[in-house]
């Protein structure tokens, strides 16, 4: 990123304070991480209003996008919303500044950022590729995601997150894909929207910014989206992909170990793939990948090959082990969906271990649905069975759920309070044994699994 504030200050119709030939190099909204070249976006959050901290820039060389003129020595922007400012900028940047011949937009209820992170693979082969890291995903994150942007990049993977209308259309707005992808329409967020079919129409809003001639990729095998296709695709070409072979792209021969290898069929042909992870979801969340690289103009056999460079990290799915222990992290997020998808790449025949021990929390925002998809999940307990089941403050239900349908009574436990869980699983766990940890973001599971001694990459 090489911009000057006078350039800003234009794109933006923003008055101009001190000196407008200083370069920015940087966009930031944390003052702590501040330097010369850095433009401070001044956003107020729910705590902190980011104004407070610019007399702690001074000398530091930074620059400051701000909504009042600072009342020291400093170079600002100011503009009436920094946020709304934040993301004009970040559009008109990518406009006129990048050379992006190919953007893809990603958003689902499950699956997004692993279908992100296997799309960049595929694109790296054809495109000097940049995509969304961590949970870069909202009107602050996909800004910055824009903002790394450079002048050697040649395409974007760009993942959008919502949880309620009127969210992902100004991401659609700022990143303005070619193509865009739905991977399915699951229960997150059902509090604030009442409905899958609400949820539905939220995610459709991925249109609003795409070009005319634009692609999208749906989930074949989800038939909320096959019928919003033909409401919400407003005339741009619809390829569905899915497990099932009447989907325009789809997978067969599925055989799943450590590694899951299975065949593309794309125009009557197929493709050989392999994925290291396990789990039928990650084969559609691949197709999703295969599709992008293909309309992109990388050759059917590099995308379905390139599928093989994925490596699942962090807390999604991600496998670590210590003095004989293995844990499978996976407390990103959680919904019905995931949750069940979890349990069964868990409980299958992938992972060998002598006792394989389910931890599961609350999934959150369920609204007055919450009750009967925590016992739903309890369902999935029962029909996979893990030798132990444990569960944490609201998700009991998921062991109501699971002894209602056959599952063992004498193999659950209850916990109050993570402290009460923490001190159970030392006693219990020992070597030999796998420990699923699956629950929502903010239950701040992962804090368990970082207390026990594992580093979680």
């Amino acid at each position: 990123m090489k911009i000057t504030l006078k350039e800003i200050s234009s794109a933006l119709g923003a008055e101009l304070y001190g000196n407008g030939e200083k370069v920015i190099t940087e966009v930031s909204f944390d003052s702590r991480a501040c330097k010369d070249g850095t433009l401070f976006a001044a956003l107020k959050g729910e705590k902190r209003d980011g104004h407070e901290f610019i007399p702690s820039l001074l000398g530091s060389g930074a620059a400051v996008l701000c909504s009042v003129r600072p009342q020291c020595d400093i170079d600002a922007v100011v503009t009436d919303d920094v946020l709304s400012a934040l993301s004009r900028l970040a559009a008109w940047y990518k406009q006129n500044k990048c050379n992006i011949e190919k953007t893809v937009a990603i958003t689902g209820s499950v699956g997004k950022t692993t279908t992100k992170d296997i799309t960049a693979c595929v694109l790296s082969k054809g495109f000097n590729t940049h995509k969304t890291h961590g949970n870069y995903n909202n009107n602050i994150g996909v800004p910055m995601t824009l903002f790394g942007l450079s002048e050697e990049h040649e395409a974007l993977v760009c993942e959008m997150g919502m949880s309620g209308f009127d969210e992902i259309r100004p991401l659609s707005n700022i990143a303005r894909p070619d193509i865009a992808m739905i991977t399915n329409i699951g229960t997150s967020h059902i509090e604030k929207l009442g409905s899958r079919e609400n949820i539905c129409k939220a995610k459709f809003e991925i249109v609003s910014g795409m070009k005319n001639d634009g692609v999208l990729i749906l989930n074949g095998d989800e038939p909320l989206l096959r019928v919003a296709a033909r409401k919400y695709a407003d005339g741009r070409r619809v390829i569905f992909a899915g497990l099932e072979p009447e989907n325009d792209v789809y997978a067969k021969d599925i055989k799943t170990g450590e590694t899951t290898r299975f065949n593309i069929i794309y125009k009557d042909k197929a493709y050989p793939a392999e994925l290291f992870v396990p789990g039928e979801h990650n084969v559609l969340n691949a197709l999703f990948a295969f599709c992008a690289g293909v309309e992109c103009g990388i050759e059917p056999e590099i995308a379905a090959s390139a599928a093989v460079d994925f490596r699942s990290e962090g807390m999604r799915q991600n496998v670590i082990q210590k003095d004989g222990i293995s844990v499978m992290v996976d407390c990103y997020n959680a919904s019905r969906e995931s949750m069940c998808a979890s349990l069964k790449v868990f409980c299958s025949t992938t992972y060998k271990a002598k006792r394989k021990i389910a931890v599961l929390g609350e999934m959150l925002e369920l609204g007055e649905m919450s009750r009967q998809y925590h016992l739903d999940v309890g369902v999935c307990v029962a029909q996979n069975r893990p030798d132990m089941l444990f569960t944490l403050g609201a998700a009991r239900e998921i062991q109501n759920g699971a002894v209602e349908n056959g599952y063992p009574a004498e193999s659950c436990r209850w916990f109050e309070d993570k402290n009460e869980l923490y001190n159970a699983l030392c006693e219990t766990i020992c070597d030999g044994d796998m420990v699923l940890f699956k629950a929502s973001h903010g239950i701040r599971l992962e804090e368990i699994i970082i207390k026990l001694g594992f580093e979680i990459k």
